[in-house]
């Protein structure tokens, strides 16, 4: 299990620095950890007082450390009330409260070189939508695409594309409970070694994923039909999601 304190002394230590010199390297890593000192990584390490998740985030992307690897199973402060929004999404979109661990036997397709591809089809069947704007079927063109299938029927899609420091979803869609979890953990591996992306936009014009982003913490913004929300609030607020799942496996 990941336990904060233990795993920034010995980081510490592995480096070879006093507390005053790590914070120094942490805050030169990072513009967010701007203001972190000596007192404060001595209060971490002695477990006299835990930074928020979203700190936790920071930190690790500051190290180079994978954050859902560390994140995930360990003992964490939630933030119940963005768990609370999507049990209360899933009991309106599937009339069931719980959030499900996903499906392990369910795989993405992301391979659009093969035209038989349900991956391929489903670009296509992006492209030939009129709801996209010139700036848009630019970014389209360039989107990376994936679709989750179980039993050969696919249960979720996504498409998105990185745009200089912002990641954009251009379109989810899922089916069943299961299908949202493993589609959000495929958004969390997309941010996550990611530190560069600020920002996520998503064009959400359905209903059914305006409200899953929204539940996410999402926010409006003055481009149609779109909500953004920063990265790392986003990352966290999955990490969260994702670890109430996993306290039930």
């Amino acid at each position: 299990m990941f336990v904060f304190s233990d795993f920034i002394r010995n980081r510490r230590l592995k480096e070879g620095l006093t507390q005053q010199e790590f914070a120094l390297m942490l805050s030169e890593a990072s513009p967010k950890l701007i203001g972190v000192d000596n007192v404060t990584l001595s209060r971490w390490e002695k477990d006299q007082i835990t930074p928020t998740l979203r700190r936790m985030v920071q930190i690790l992307d500051a190290l180079g450390e994978g954050v859902m690897g560390r994140l995930l199973k360990a003992n964490l402060p939630m933030r119940k009330t963005v768990v609370n929004n999507l049990q209360r999404l899933c009991l309106r979109q599937f009339g069931q409260f719980n959030l499900p661990v996903e499906n392990a036997n369910a795989t993405w397709i992301t391979d659009i070189s093969d035209k038989n591809s349900i991956a391929y089809r489903y670009r296509v069947q992006l492209e030939s939508q009129v709801m996209w704007g010139s700036g848009e079927m630019l970014l389209l063109s360039q989107a990376k695409v994936a679709v989750l299938v179980l039993n050969e029927i696919p249960m979720a899609y996504i498409s998105y594309v990185y745009d200089k420091n912002v990641l954009r979803v251009l379109h989810i869609a899922y089916r069943d409970r299961k299908s949202l979890m493993s589609l959000l953990r495929y958004l969390a591996e997309r941010l996550d070694y990611n530190s560069e992306v600020l920002h996520v936009f998503a064009k959400v014009p359905d209903p059914p994923s305006r409200s899953l982003f929204l539940a996410l913490g999402a926010s409006s913004c003055t481009y149609k039909d779109s909500l953004y929300i920063e990265r790392d609030e986003l990352l966290t607020n999955l990490i969260c999601i994702l670890s109430s799942t996993l306290q039930f496996e």
